[in-house]
């Protein structure tokens, strides 16, 4: 079963924990981030893009072309010049990456803003286990920015984890280009 085991963000302080590569990176969490709901309570129409499930059915924007699977991590923006990171660390600590299987079978679709046509001025990643048995231990999901946009500060982005049956989505506003806010979620 799904425990979020908690956020590491700026409001309640930066993480004192051992060196280890688990630890270090939640460490250098700094964003602001406030949990949008944790569960779908009020069924409505999907909306496309928004890292939401706002229809209740588990799974986030479906029927948009987002990609599905058991594992789900969608991070979505509106400054379409902002550039924001969504990286997904799995429980053998490896790092999704675009366009790639890790062992455990996550994979992260695209990098917006990206080059050429490949975001169409929608900025959302998403990171998913296609297919298959999720591997059981902890996961880490690491959302910072990169690049501000025309629209300053902050970058407001809209997170939505789907962890086989439970539901979180959280909203965070980066401030400052480095900053990070990272989440842990046992399976």
């Amino acid at each position: 079963m799904l425990a979020l085991l908690g956020q590491l963000a700026a409001c309640v302080g930066p993480a004192k924990a051992p060196n280890s590569p688990r630890t270090k990176e939640a460490s250098q969490a700094s964003a602001k981030s406030v949990p949008l709901a944790l569960a779908c309570s009020t069924p409505a129409p999907e909306t496309c893009f928004n890292a939401t499930d706002d229809n209740c059915n588990g799974l986030i924007d479906e029927g948009c072309g987002s990609p599905l699977g058991p594992i789900q991590v969608v991070a979505a923006w509106a400054d379409v010049e902002a550039d924001v990171e969504l990286v997904v660390i799995d429980p053998n600590l490896e790092a999704s990456e675009v366009g790639h299987f890790v062992a455990s079978g996550l994979t992260k679709d695209r990098d917006c803003p990206g080059e050429g046509a490949l975001c169409k001025g929608i900025n959302v990643e998403h990171v998913t286990l296609p297919e298959g048995e999720p591997l059981r231990g902890t996961y880490t999901v690491r959302v910072s920015l990169e690049r501000l946009g025309t629209s300053g500060s902050p970058v407001k982005v809209r997170l939505g984890f789907h962890f086989g049956p439970r539901m979180y989505a959280y909203g965070v506003r980066l401030k400052q280009v480095g900053e990070a806010a990272v989440f842990r979620a046992d399976l």
